[in-house]
């Protein structure tokens, strides 16, 4: 199963994906929004409401396929846990770059529930 150790790494992979390990964030997680995927993401939908520590939300991918979420926002404005897309697990983290762009990383896991590194992803979200 998943363990808290795994879970963070993957995590910092998510965010080592979309290029923002280190950087300062412009802005704290966003309380609420729907944010259109960019570039590879194109098609893909990301709505969001902020409730205390947990970022809730319903994500849509390029084919209509939709996955409710919940991810747990930690002391950085970092939200990260675990998603099911159909029936593939994986962990999704998101983090603010700014009042109208959020990074979104993603890692599979396996049967195991072991990280997929290699088959992490990163994309960008701009809110509508």
């Amino acid at each position: 199963m998943l363990n808290r150790r795994t879970m963070l790494g993957a995590s910092v992979s998510c965010i080592a994906c979309v290029g923002l390990a280190g950087a300062v964030r412009a802005d704290a997680l966003p309380q609420r929004g729907t944010y259109d995927g960019t570039g590879i993401a194109d098609g893909m939908i990301l709505i969001i409401r902020r409730e205390g520590a947990r970022l809730r939300g319903t994500f849509i991918d390029p084919r209509g396929q939709e996955a409710a979420f919940e991810l747990d926002i930690d002391d950085q404005e970092i939200a990260s846990g675990l998603v099911r897309v159909g029936r593939r697990p994986l962990i999704m983290t998101l983090e603010a770059v700014n009042s109208n762009v959020m990074a979104m990383g993603t890692v599979p896991l396996d049967e195991s529930y072991q990280p997929v590194m290699n088959a992490a992803r990163g994309f960008e979200v701009i809110r509508r």
